[in-house]
């Protein structure tokens, strides 16, 4: 019988600190060869085009949160609009007992 070892999941990186790496790793081969320093500029490249991902992505998400909490204040005002809103507690008291009459006679 075959023991199993479980699997250990390999967190990645976070975006931000391969990014520090990189622009680290760029500033101490300011004296290296060619090919070294494309290598960098390549790494440094698709950093930033995975960091401006990761950004719209959280930016479309927010704006859709905006448009819907938006279509929700409005379908609210329309409904508020469409109640008939009393305009002081008064009012309120006088229909309570306007009613309770009502239903006593």
């Amino acid at each position: 019988m075959e023991i199993t070892k479980p699997k250990t999941r390999v967190r990645k990186r976070p975006l931000d600190l391969q990014l520090q790496a990189a622009l680290n790793d760029a500033a101490e081969a300011s004296n290296a060869d060619a090919s070294t320093r494309i290598l960098i500029n390549s790494r440094l490249t698709i950093l930033h085009h995975r960091l401006n991902k990761q950004e719209n992505g959280k930016l479309s998400k927010a704006l859709m949160e905006i448009e819907r909490v938006k279509a929700e204040v409005t379908h609210l005002q329309a409904e508020l609009a469409a109640r008939s809103v009393s305009v002081s507690p008064a009012d309120d008291i006088r229909a309570v007992l306007k009613n309770m009459e009502n239903q006593n006679a």
